[in-house]
């Protein structure tokens, strides 16, 4: 098994390679209109014009013409002086927004200042954020920092989680606001109801607000958050039954053989669980910030994600193997590893080491049985089927002579009785 294991390994990565060389020529001549890479600056000029998405990298990044596409950048300055015709998606350790965008805008950084027009979402991630007199936001403020300070106009709803908020400008729209302290200035205001969230009630000037000012309480809010803990926990019990009853009702050979493999030999499910888990990622990432080829990385981070999912699904019936060797039904035992797991999870400090646990052997039990080729088809039940009589070659007559006789009878014919006449005439005779 272990040698098969290794062959099927070297030529999985052969053919990956091969695959990855055949297509880095295309898949490089596609992406490499709209990429933009350096260690310097990236500069999109005031006369220029960028057709489709562009993905910009780089220490500084200017974009100062228009985009007719999506922009994605990252460094460590980024500016956006020009006209987005699609979405933005930025990172940066100071980031300068000043142009537009049609779509939705996604800044992360340390330093945000916005100063452009949104014409839709502004989500934003940052220590402190700042949304300048001369910005215009079409739709709604979303986000978390540190400090956020609004003097422009948010034509939507604020929904935000902030150490401090201060609002010298207008939120047309009602907002959610979870903030240990909240102030207006002289033109700040809310046209719309304020519901927000803090360790203890603020003085909010009602005439800052046009509708209805709602507190919710820490004991309200742990309320509401452990009920919708439970659920969510429920529902993933839920979601995790489910997968693994049909898991086992569609593939039950392949599950039972799966389970065989791992008993066989645990440290190689163990080893080979690792290596997918922590080696195959990095490839994968590898593959992504290379020109080889960021749709391969994508499809191999995509499988990599979906082994994970189900690697609780094999866990859970290699552990009901183990402890209900007795029950020989399939669909029994994964039931009965599925409540196991979940019990697992559910207990403190314990949770920790089993979920390490159900990710790494889980996924060693359902890689070791996909490349052993374990989809043979089997019945739900484990118990061996009883032998069926052999059926007799040919029937003995002679030993069946005295019980029934097998042979067509012969028609038994009558003797006829002659007639007074006929016997009178013989004696004359």
């Amino acid at each position: 098994m272990k040698r098969s294991l290794v062959n099927l390994l070297i030529a999985g990565s052969i053919s990956l390679l091969t695959v990855i060389w055949l297509g880095s020529v295309p898949v490089k001549a596609a992406w490499s209109s709209g990429v933009k890479s350096s260690d310097g600056s990236i500069v999109v000029a005031d006369n220029e014009t960028h057709t489709g998405s562009l993905y910009a990298t780089g220490k500084t990044v200017k974009i100062k013409g228009n985009v007719e596409g999506d922009l994605y950048c990252a460094g460590m300055s980024v500016e956006i002086a020009g006209s987005v015709n699609g979405s933005i998606n930025c990172a940066a350790q100071d980031i300068k927004f000043s142009g537009s965008a049609k779509h939705g805008v996604r800044l992360a950084g340390q330093e945000v200042e916005v100063k452009g027009h949104v014409f839709s979402d502004l989500s934003v991630a940052g220590q402190n954020v700042k949304v300048q007199e001369s910005a215009h936001i079409d739709g709604d403020l979303n986000g978390v920092a540190q400090s956020l300070t609004i003097d422009g106009v948010v034509h939507g709803g604020l929904r935000f989680g902030s150490g401090a908020v201060v609002i010298n400008g207008e939120v047309k729209q009602a907002s959610d606001v979870n903030t240990g302290s909240l102030s207006f200035g002289d033109r700040g205001r809310i046209s719309g109801p304020l519901f927000y969230k803090s360790d203890k009630e603020l003085k909010i000037e009602s005439s800052k607000v046009a509708g209805d000012i709602t507190y919710n309480s820490p004991k309200e809010q742990s309320q509401d958050s452990g009920g919708h803990i439970l659920k969510a926990l429920l529902m993933m019990v839920g979601i995790f039954i489910t997968t693994g009853m049909f898991v086992a009702l569609v593939l039950p050979g392949f599950t039972e053989k799966s389970s065989q493999l791992a008993k066989k030999s645990f440290s190689t499910t163990f080893l080979v669980g690792s290596a997918v888990v922590f080696v195959l990622p990095l490839a994968g990432i590898m593959l992504l910030i290379s020109s080889l080829g960021s749709f391969l990385a994508l499809v191999l981070l995509l499988l990599w994600a979906a082994v994970l999912m189900l690697s609780g699904v094999f866990f859970a019936y290699y552990l009901g193997s183990l402890f209900l060797q007795n029950v020989q039904n399939i669909l029994l035992r994964m039931l009965g590893g599925l409540v196991l797991v979940s019990a697992l999870l559910l207990i403190p400090y314990i949770q920790i080491v089993a979920v390490f646990a159900i990710i790494v052997v889980g996924t060693g039990i359902l890689v070791q049985a996909v490349f052993n080729g374990q989809f043979k088809s089997m019945r739900y039940s484990l118990a061996p089927e009883m032998p069926k009589p052999p059926m007799p070659k040919s029937i003995d007559k002679s030993s069946l002579k005295d019980d029934i006789n097998l042979e067509t009878p012969k028609p038994v014919t009558k003797r006829k009785t002659p007639s007074k006449k006929e016997s009178s005439s013989k004696k004359e005779k």
